[in-house]
């Protein structure tokens, strides 16, 4: 079984390389997609991984089609890799996960061929909460206060405008919602929801000027700009609940990547290795530090090594 794990570039290149390695050591059989974020050199990044990773062209991958990864173009950023990953690449699944995270135990590839379903993701869940999940607001004069930015939010989710641009998210009258981060899809799947998204939903976001979309409130909030945006985590999750909405695939609800929102500072190995046991489909672990040289990063890479006898 062929596993492509894709990866949207926002950390320097040499944590990406370490994030490579870290993969591979455990997941020697597995493929690697990069998206290299528009603001670095294409090549040049490219370059460097390679030197450090030589003999990887049957397994490591990057897609050519720069697109910034930063709040706003997520959704195109992911989508890109996909559609390059079915039209160019042979694979059996495809596994979305965070630039800023690592590999801390093997057995992905095993779990999935031992539990085969369509879909992977962590939950399906009912939203109406977080209007960043629906717009950001900037003031036109000021920097802008929370306060007046949320009763701007709050108002614009029951605006006419709101209710146009939501409409294709709504699945039986609600908006879902589900983390990017951990999704898996089989590569048919995959390609039906790709296309489900060019069709509903990335058909308007893919637009050249849908971001420079500025409508001015001038008798409620004047001198406010809003700038309408669909959050990744509505986007995926309304199309995957549409596929299994069919009752043509199978959806499993699981952890394959751990978030750490609870736990404050930076937690050593074995703190991460008690939480994750706890849920034994977890092999990845988010918040994870950026920068390739920081203590706490070479540490968790260290004891993992250790712990699975990697040289």
């Amino acid at each position: 079984m062929d596993l492509l794990m894709s990866i949207l570039v926002i950390s320097p290149v040499e944590t990406t390389i370490q994030l490579i390695k870290n993969i591979k050591s455990l997941e020697p059989k597995s493929k690697v997609l990069i998206h290299v974020n528009i603001d670095e050199d294409y090549q040049n990044f490219i370059d460097k991984v390679l030197i450090e990773i030589p003999e990887s062209e049957s397994w490591l991958f990057f897609n050519p089609n720069q697109i910034p990864t930063k709040w706003g173009y997520i959704t195109q950023a992911l989508l890109s890799n996909m559609k390059y990953a079915y039209e160019n690449l042979v694979f059996d699944y495809y596994l979305v996960l965070p630039f800023n995270c690592l590999m801390i135990k093997p057995g992905i590839t095993s779990f999935i061929e031992n539990n085969p379903k369509d879909i992977y993701c962590q939950y399906l869940r009912k939203t109406n909460r977080n209007p960043w999940l629906i717009t950001r607001f900037y003031n036109k004069i000021t920097t802008g206060k929370s306060k007046t930015r949320f009763t701007a939010s709050r108002w614009f989710r029951k605006s006419i405008y709101a209710r146009h641009i939501l409409k294709p998210y709504i699945v039986n009258g609600y908006m879902y919602e589900c983390y990017h981060e951990g999704l898996c899809f089989k590569k048919e799947v995959l390609q039906h929801f790709a296309a489900m998204c060019n069709k509903s939903v990335f058909k308007s976001l893919s637009k050249p000027k849908y971001f420079e979309l500025k409508i001015k409130i001038n008798r409620i909030f004047k001198n406010h700009i809003i700038y309408p945006h669909i959050a990744e985590e509505v986007v995926f999750a309304s199309v995957v609940k549409k596929l299994v909405h069919t009752g043509l695939y199978s959806v499993h609800l699981n952890q394959l990547c751990f978030f750490n929102f609870k736990m404050k500072g930076h937690p050593t190995y074995l703190e991460i290795k008690e939480r994750m046991g706890k849920i034994p489909e977890t092999f990845f672990y988010k918040w994870v530090s950026t920068d390739p040289t920081d203590v706490n990063r070479l540490k968790i890479i260290k004891s993992v090594k250790e712990e699975y006898s990697i040289f």
